[in-house]
């Protein structure tokens, strides 16, 4: 989103960035060594259609050409040498859901590790399950 974001590792994003890793050297690791450090890539996520003929040119290697510009086909690859369920779109709602409903957050809680407001988490996570619809439900009833 070009900003930077200060990001605190746990185990699951060590996992991530260790199969990241694994996946340049995987991918550069065979290009000449002389012309291309995959260090000098500033991207955590770089293009699968880097030109290998222009790496040794420092400005081509840190302009946003050599940068993912969609993380779909990133986030499959994640997803499935992770085993991890989900779109990209579902992993901050699985995240937000399952701390409200399953570890008992608010949504101010909640709001603080992923920046959303509260008001959003309230308006699209902490939605009541359907065992407390079916109460809300039984209670209306009666």
């Amino acid at each position: 989103m070009r900003k930077n974001e200060i990001v605190d590792i746990d185990p699951d994003i060590l996992k991530v960035l260790n199969k990241i890793k694994e996946l340049k050297i995987e991918k550069f690791g065979k290009i000449n060594k002389k012309i291309f450090s995959i260090k000098s890539l500033q991207w955590l996520f770089p293009s699968s259609r880097i030109d290998v003929l222009k790496l040794h040119d420092d400005d081509y290697v840190k302009s946003d050409q050599t940068r993912l510009k969609r993380l779909n086909t990133c986030t499959k690859v994640v997803k499935e040498e992770l085993k991890i369920p989900g779109s990209m779109k579902t992993f901050r709602k699985a995240f937000d859901t399952n701390a409200i409903h399953d570890k008992g957050l608010n949504a101010q809680e909640v709001s603080v590790v992923t920046g959303q407001s509260p008001e959003t988490i309230n308006r699209k996570y902490n939605k009541p399950t359907r065992e407390i619809r079916k109460k809300l439900k039984e209670k209306i009833r009666a």
